[in-house]
């Protein structure tokens, strides 16, 4: 008898996720493991917040199933676009005058480019990210000023000096406005997220939830959390890597020096697996956990392994 095989799908945030915020890469390690898991048959998929034109030229290359692109704006498979939704011209250039008038920094972002200020900006993030895209050539042609431009969602940088008030009553009739902390907010049309991503995705694939497994980092993974069976939340600066689809314990070894193991956890909140991320630091041989609790409703969380419960701080 052939053995039954059964497809899943897993769906990866880029930043701090399969991207390392230390190397700005993605180690040997998760490669090796992307490659694994597609030989076993199962679908990879780029879910983030990056929109098409920011994805790093070797990532594109890489033989993922999909990608997923500027929180539910784009959807790319084969060379394919399978759909794209743009915020409106004349709103694209109703946007930056506000942004500009409230006294905040902006960077806007497109399939094809990403667009600043003519101005330098006060806010460092700001001029880090127009320096970091600069550097592959991308940002340079056209900016926020610029007439006919057309993008998908767009970020900010705020502080003491921004009308953020103001901000919220003009955008959020018609965009999710994601608190991403320190300041910064990513700003996408109603309707997008990377959640209704996934959902389109398992419905292309004629997928079920239960077949989707969501890897990410930080607050704009939340709705993709919702849409996956399996949720494996990250530690910031932790490299993945997935050695099976279907893991009780989850293992690599990093480039950091940095053994990484990944244990299910339920939510005492909202009875949901998910999986937490435990550091060994060859270095000192003491453990830490690295995460927050339950990304979905924030109570603490049980370990199956030792039959604790943890409140991350």
């Amino acid at each position: 008898h052939e053995e039954e095989i059964f497809v899943k799908a897993l769906f990866f945030d880029i930043d701090g996720t399969l991207l390392s915020e230390i190397t700005k890469e993605i180690p040997q390690s998760a490669l090796d493991a992307l490659k694994k898991t597609a030989e076993k048959g199962n679908l990879t998929f780029i879910n983030t917040g990056r929109t098409w034109s920011e994805l790093p030229e070797e990532l594109k290359k890489l033989p993922f199933s999909g990608f997923l692109c500027g929180c539910g704006t784009y959807l790319r498979r084969d060379g394919e676009i399978l759909m794209h939704q743009t915020i409106p011209k004349k709103r694209c250039e109703e946007i930056p005058v506000i942004l500009k008038e409230c006294r905040i920094g902006m960077i806007l972002e497109g399939t094809d480019n990403v667009y600043f200020s003519s101005e330098v900006s006060r806010f460092r993030e700001v001029e880090q990210t127009r320096a970091y895209f600069a550097a592959v050539g991308i940002g340079l042609a056209e900016t926020a000023e610029t007439k006919g431009i057309i993008y998908d969602k767009f970020c900010i940088v705020t502080d003491a000096q921004s009308d953020i008030e103001r901000m919220y009553r003009e955008f959020e009739q018609e965009f999710d406005i994601m608190d991403r902390r320190g300041g910064v907010y990513e700003i996408v049309p109603h309707g997008c997220s990377k959640g209704t991503a996934v959902d389109y995705a398992l419905k292309q694939f004629q997928l079920e939830k239960e077949d989707a497994y969501v890897f990410g980092d930080s607050s704009n993974d939340l709705t993709m959390f919702r849409c996956g069976a399996h949720t494996i939340a990250l530690g910031k600066h932790i490299l993945i890597a997935v050695l099976d689809t279907c893991p009780d314990i989850i293992q690599t070894v990093c480039p950091d020096t940095v053994f990484i193991t990944v244990l299910p956890f339920m939510c005492t909140g909202c009875d949901r697996l998910i999986f937490v991320i435990y550091k060994y630091c060859f270095d000192s041989g003491r453990t830490k956990l690295n995460t927050k609790c339950c990304f979905v409703c924030n109570y603490r969380c049980f370990c199956f392994c030792c039959s604790h419960f943890y409140v991350p701080p």
